[in-house]
Order: C-alpha cells, then structure tokens, then sequence
C-alpha cells in the first residue's frame, strides 16, 4: 500500500541506466473504476504521462521504471486524455454524503500499487464540523461515485441511543 501524498514529488528512475528521469507531480484515477491509472511528470520534456502499469516497484523515495521509453504524451494515453477532459480531481476533491452534507476534502488517498485500486480515502474536516476529529477516513466502500462535483460517499450509519443498548 502507498500513499499518493508521500509519493508526489519523488523521483523516477530507469532501471536501465539508474538515471533519474522526473518527478511525480500529478495523479489520475479513474472515476468509473475508482483505480489510480497514471501520473504526470515534471520533466524536461513539455508533458510525460506514465502509465500506472509500466511501473515496476515503488521503492522508498523514488519510483522505479524500465526506461524513458514507457513516458508517454497525453494523445498515446486515451483513457488518461478522456478522464482529464472531464476535469475530475480526487485529491483536493470536496467529499460529500449522497444526500449533499459536506464533509471535508480529500487529502490523501492510499492505493494498491500492485493494481492501482484506492483502497482509502482522507478527509480533512473542516474544524467547524468536528473539533475533536481532523480526519476522517473511510474505505472504497463508502464511496458511490467520483464526479466534477467532488466524491459522493454513503451516509454513515446511525448509531443507537446509548438506551437501546442496554
């Protein structure tokens, strides 16, 4: 499991030539399937995409790639051209419940590097709506949809009066 948070900003390599090649800048996942599917890179060249499949290991601080050869430009991306068209953001994004109550914004995400599958979300509160509790995190499950709105997430169970327990 990695964090995209701890990620942006390092470096990747080729395995071939050891030579650093860019730094990870931007993310995209894919609002149907809820996958991180590439990254954007800060490099010499004017854009580079990366696939999240032409990765071969996420090392600590640094992500390791066969060669220059797998960066790509947005036009050999398809997918990764569609999703940016639709201008939707998952980090950064404003989360609400499927009946419109905000919550806060995602701020970090953890994935599956094997499979790019988000398996958590972070949300920073707003201390308005919680004081006490500056994060809530909650499972892909919790989430039906990602949108140019923000994320749409279930409504969170009601927990029983402290009587009705005893």
């Amino acid at each position: 499991m990695q964090s995209i948070k701890c990620l942006l900003g390092d470096p990747v390599e080729s395995s071939q030539t050891q030579k650093k090649i860019g730094k990870l800048k931007e993310i995209v996942v894919d609002p149907d399937t809820g996958k991180l599917v590439a990254f954007l890179l800060e490099t010499a060249l004017p854009e580079s995409w990366l696939s999240v499949l032409d990765i071969l290991e996420f090392q600590e601080n640094k992500v390791l790639i066969q060669s220059e050869g797998k960066l790509m430009p947005l036009d050999d991306l398809p997918r990764v051209r569609q999703i940016k068209k639709l201008n939707i953001k998952v980090l950064g994004a404003k989360v609400f419940t499927e009946k419109g109550q905000y919550l806060g914004k995602a701020t970090d995400l953890i994935f599956d590097e094997h499979t790019g599958e988000i398996l958590r979300y972070y949300i920073a509160r707003p201390l308005i709506l919680s004081p006490l509790k500056a994060y809530l995190i909650l499972s892909r499950d919790a989430v039906l949809r990602i949108e140019k709105k923000g994320i749409i997430v279930k409504e969170p169970e009601k927990k029983a009066p402290a009587e009705a327990l005893i």
